[in-house]
């Protein structure tokens, strides 16, 4: 399965893009968003948007894994969103209802719709 990636970030350009760079990342998300590139943020779905403009791939064939609750916005731009929330930031009852993958669980490559699957919906 070939995969097409990309970083939507709330973080602006000044801080995300070293960062991508510095940890050669950008070889492997070759489409990234900024907050300072869109005019709302997360939680608005336009950074998502965008992304998946850029992207060429259509919203509902979309995977967006998400450590914070504005990114479970995504599903305002029909995504499927995976959630893998940080116990320091995030009530686990708030994410009960929404996708949840627990912290720590690896993703089992070639596995995401039985990992989605068995997350819940």
């Amino acid at each position: 399965m070939k995969m097409r990636l990309a970083v939507p970030t709330n973080s602006v350009s000044a801080s995300a893009r070293p960062f991508l760079d510095r940890h050669q990342l950008t070889r492997i998300f070759k489409v990234s968003v900024t907050g300072d590139e869109i005019e709302r943020g997360k939680p608005h779905p336009d950074i998502y948007l965008c992304s998946v403009e850029r992207r060429g791939v259509p919203p509902d064939a979309c995977l967006v894994i998400e450590d914070a609750l504005p990114g479970i916005a995504a599903k305002a731009a029909k995504m499927h969103v995976a959630a893998i929330p940080d116990r320091l930031f995030v009530d686990p009852e708030s994410t009960r209802k929404k996708r949840i993958i627990p912290a720590g669980q690896p993703f089992r490559n070639g596995c995401i719709n039985q990992q989605l699957h068995l997350a819940g919906d």
